[in-house]
């Protein structure tokens, strides 16, 4: 297991003490004063952290959509198919009295996400078999689709978006509402005639 960490600190001498009373330290890792958004760093931790890509990783997502994305493109392209990809999102941020940090300000809800997420599913790309999604977590599980270049891997390039246009022809807003009205006066008339 590894744990990965923006805070500035080390583990406690009381942490190390137990994982090596248990016979833990091998198999559980902490790393400190990493950014979840540094794509380059969490593949490399990927690759040489473990022999085998791992079938769970659990991101207790920062709140924050730019960062979350960051570390999922980085990290669910080498998981292998039916694997689960956890996002933590016990903080939506979406409640009636939510006070959002000055610093959130401007920038795009982790529900943005989660919704771009649920596209790409829908976009029949084969990278994501299921996304269940619960009050407080996503479960990404990976599908079948081999990525054959992880590191380059964007997300917006597995969802498939109809234009608008495909549906109406291009009128101008103002045209759009002529037409309408004109419309409807000349169905309420035929009514009216009957």
């Amino acid at each position: 297991m590894l744990h990965v960490d923006l805070a500035d600190r080390m583990d406690s001498s009381y942490f190390q003490k137990y994982l090596t009373s248990r016979g833990l330290s091998d198999r559980i890792q902490t790393v400190w004063k990493t950014d979840q958004a540094d794509k380059s760093k969490l593949s490399h931790f990927m690759r040489t952290m473990f022999d085998v890509p791992p079938n769970l990783i659990i991101d207790d997502a920062s709140y924050l959509y730019e960062p979350t994305l960051a570390s999922f493109e980085a990290l669910f392209p080498l998981m292998p198919p039916g694997s689960l990809f956890v996002c933590i999102i016990e903080d939506w941020g979406h409640w009636r009295d939510f006070i959002a940090l000055p610093e959130w300000s401007g920038r795009k809800p982790l529900t943005q996400l989660i919704i771009e997420l649920t596209e790409s599913v829908g976009s029949w790309t084969n990278i994501i078999n299921d996304i269940p999604i619960y009050r407080d977590f996503v479960a990404i599980e990976r599908g079948p689709r081999i990525i054959e270049d992880p590191a380059s891997f964007s997300l917006k390039e597995h969802i498939y978006r109809r234009s608008v246009d495909q549906f109406v022809p291009p009128i101008s807003g103002y045209q759009r509402i002529i037409n309408y009205l004109k419309h409807r006066l000349c169905f309420l008339i035929i009514l009216r005639a009957r």
